[in-house]
């Protein structure tokens, strides 16, 4: 027993170590983020600040369909400590060679809507003037991402958080500083892809640093099995699904809502973000522990009971901030941004809920269980979804909000009930 309590001690000591580090790096990117936001808002206005977020969003995505779980895959193999050097680098050149080919695949795609835009109908999803743009940002985010959950999985979480939120709102400041030192002529998306350049070429460096990738390891007998590897499919449609929910709304209400409209949401979205920092720094080092830990739940009960209780004492205490910070609102960002407000303040039931209820779902996804993950991931998705056509087209950005509530919440609750109900519990005394 003595061992065991030992083992969890070190475990929430690495968890704890590990958030520190993380978070010191988020809340640097955030201020950094923060810096240019107000810009944004302040020198474009809100209208142009919607068409921004859209372009970054549907780059976003794109990128992240690409990687269809691959990088998932690779930060669970990578927190394997007994995997071989050569297995490493053979999954690192087949998650590139696949990323990329799906991108030849979804920009053929891509470019089928580009032409449709171009025929005058009426939706504005993929932004004509700016749509080729989207598929230079896409490769650059991938091969971004790829090195951040390498590093994330091999544990040198400085260089993966420096990648992730330093750097690029870093990058977005030199370059605005050397085109003339915030002038408002700046063309906002050509500087986002500037930095983009700068972030995937560092990104570049570390990954060949710390790994060898090579077209030969491809051919691998090994590029077969990982192909075939029992929980990729899942990851894949877990990225998809979460993906789907977590831009359905922006994407949707910028599809059909006003310009405007997309920039009040957007912007409360942006709130959101800032303290969703905390969540994201733990999941920084919690999905690598899980996936070392899963099959001794003695030490993982205690961690994610840890997890719940912190995370939840944060958003609720950010919550409490932001109420009486909202005042402000007009002072900073402008007073048209009023209106995002209220939504800041639905938004956080949603946040609250995932703050609560992350830990299990990285449990699950992390622990051997991605089936049951994608599942509730799929249902989620699929009933936010349906309740968000009708929210958005009828409220806008308040319904978008909603929107953005309801995916939370029953993706944290069913991710909690099925963990619960977990066939290895019963193996332990309650």
């Amino acid at each position: 027993m003595k061992i065991i309590d030992k083992k969890i001690l070190e475990q929430i000591k690495s968890l704890i170590s590990g958030f520190s580090i993380a978070l010191g790096a988020r809340f640097i990117g955030m201020i950094l983020g923060f810096i240019v936001t107000v810009y944004i808002v302040r020198e474009f206005g809100a209208a142009i600040f919607g068409n921004y977020t859209i372009f970054v969003s549907t780059a976003i995505v794109l990128a992240t369909l690409c990687r269809r779980g691959w990088d998932i895959l690779l930060l669970k193999l990578s927190a394997n400590e007994n995997i071989s050097d050569n297995y490493l680098n053979t999954t690192i050149s087949v998650t590139i060679f696949e990323c990329l080919k799906t991108l030849v695949i979804l920009s053929s795609i891509y470019l089928f809507f580009f032409i449709l835009t171009l025929s005058n109908l009426s939706i504005n999803f993929v932004l004509p003037q700016n749509s080729l743009k989207v598929l230079l940002a896409a490769p650059l985010l991938i091969i971004t991402a790829i090195t951040i959950e390498l590093m994330r999985g091999i544990n040198k979480l400085i260089i993966s958080e420096f990648l992730k939120t330093i750097l690029p709102a870093l990058s977005i400041l030199i370059i605005l500083s050397i085109s003339g030192f915030f002038k408002p002529d700046v063309d906002i998306i050509n500087i986002y892809l500037l930095s983009l350049f700068a972030s995937a070429s560092i990104a570049i460096f570390f990954l060949f640093k710390d790994s060898k990738p090579s077209i030969k390891l491809i051919k691998n007998k090994e590029h077969v099995n990982l192909k075939k590897h029992n929980e990729r499919a899942s990851f894949e449609r877990i990225v998809i699904t979460n993906l789907a929910s977590s831009y359905f709304a922006i994407l949707v209400l910028g599809a059909f809502g006003a310009p405007e409209e997309v920039g009040f949401f957007a912007l409360a979205l942006r709130i959101i973000a800032l303290f969703n920092i905390p969540l994201i720094a733990a999941d920084v080092k919690l999905a690598p522990l899980m996936a070392k830990n899963s099959k001794d739940l003695r030490v993982v009960r205690p961690i994610l009971k840890f997890s719940m209780l912190s995370l939840g004492s944060i958003v609720f205490i950010s919550f409490i901030i932001t109420f009486f910070a909202l005042e402000y609102m007009p002072v900073i960002f402008g007073s048209e941004f009023i209106e995002s407000s209220p939504l800041i303040l639905i938004m956080f039931t949603g946040l609250f809920f995932q703050a609560i209820f992350l830990p299990y779902g990285n449990f699950l996804r992390m622990g051997g269980f991605a089936k049951i993950n994608e599942r509730v991931s799929i249902f989620s998705m699929i009933v936010s979804s349906l309740f968000g056509i009708f929210l958005i087209f009828n409220y806008a950005a308040l319904g978008a909000a909603i929107t953005f509530c309801l995916s939370h919440i029953i993706a944290g609750i069913g991710n909690f009930y099925f963990y619960k109900n977990l066939p290895i519990h019963k193996s332990l005394s309650l």
